[in-house]
């Protein structure tokens, strides 16, 4: 199952840095935040889009513009989950553990 699971999931660094780049529109400032190469950005993202056989990302101008897949998956994984999970943690605040998940899904 889990090997399965990690099969159908696209690479999650190249996830990471789409999320970076989809929340501020742009390569740069994602590479700024992420501490790698703007072309690093751009290999991650192509090589996602490849991946999921999409665009993600389209030039409008000087300006980087979401495709309608490119917003579907920055709604998925922009980490929001995470984000607040981690804040629950942090201050003490009830989280589900992994575990309770599985037997729900069981």
């Amino acid at each position: 199952m889990i090997r399965s699971l990690r099969q159908s999931l696209p690479p999650l660094n190249a996830l990471a840095v789409f999320e970076a780049a989809a929340r501020h529109r742009s390569f740069t400032r994602a590479a700024a935040e992420l501490n790698i190469a703007q072309s690093a950005v751009s290999r991650h993202v192509s090589n996602l889009e490849a991946d999921l056989g999409v665009a993600l990302f389209a030039r409008n101008g000087n300006r980087l513009v979401l495709t309608g897949s490119g917003s579907a998956l920055a709604e998925a994984i922009l980490f929001t989950g995470l984000r607040a999970t981690g804040v629950r943690i942090r201050t003490g605040g009830s989280v589900h553990t992994l575990a309770a998940r599985r037997e729900v899904l069981l």
